[in-house]
């Protein structure tokens, strides 16, 4: 609701739509969660992939699972940026 009703920059965000959201955190992989807010806000909503800008998972495999790598998104993120 904010990203449609808020202008910055002399810009009207309503021309911007959003059309994917990416889900991370402890609900994240809460599959009537994710159909609930494509359902509600009728977008598509993908789950996360932490490992993403970190390595590739042909070449290592993390000893936690995706489920739980999901509580540590904002962490992984914040290690990446000090790199």
């Amino acid at each position: 609701m904010y990203w449609f009703t808020n202008k910055r920059d002399g810009q009207d965000q309503q021309e911007t739509k959003i059309t994917t959201a990416i889900a991370t955190g402890s609900y994240a992989t809460n599959e009537l969660l994710i159909q609930y807010l494509e359902e509600s806000a009728h977008i598509v909503v993908q789950q996360a992939n932490v490992w993403t800008n970190c390595f590739s998972l042909d070449d290592f495999v993390p000893e936690i699972s995706r489920d739980e790598s999901m509580v540590y998104a904002t962490s992984i993120g914040l290690a990446l940026i000090t790199q």
